[in-house]
């Protein structure tokens, strides 16, 4: 993937990041690389699970994401997309559907935002 292909997909998304960063997150999709060739994953199955990962991790490291443009003709345009946390979840489920052998389950970061946990205590009283 080169740096060109993966700003064009994250255009596509809506996230804005850096250079600097692109580079990283390039390098880091093509982490499962050896374990997807292992297995015998097409190219094409093994293009698209590097650009969802790069989805993921654009999302993740809190790319800018697009909600209006204007020009100074006057011309603009607005774009609305899912929330990051839906966009993050489709593109997870695409990686499930594409990645059969786990190669990326190491590598999928964490959900942003808030986790809740629920505890249920059961018992008697004592008399």
């Amino acid at each position: 993937m080169t740096e060109s292909e993966a700003q064009q997909y994250l255009q596509q998304l809506g996230i804005t990041v850096p250079s600097v960063i692109l580079t990283r997150l390039i390098s880091k999709s093509q982490g499962a690389d050896a374990c997807l060739d292992e297995n015998g994953v097409s190219a094409d199955d093994k293009a698209l699970i590097q650009f969802y990962l790069l989805g993921l991790y654009a999302i993740s490291s809190g790319g800018r994401r697009v909600k209006s443009q204007s020009a100074p003709s006057g011309a603009s345009q607005s774009y609305e997309y899912g929330s990051l946390v839906d966009q993050m979840r489709q593109l997870k489920a695409s990686l499930a559907v594409l990645d059969k052998y786990g190669c990326t389950a190491g590598l999928i970061p964490a959900e942003p935002g808030d986790t809740a946990a629920l505890f249920v205590v059961t018992g008697r009283k004592c008399p």
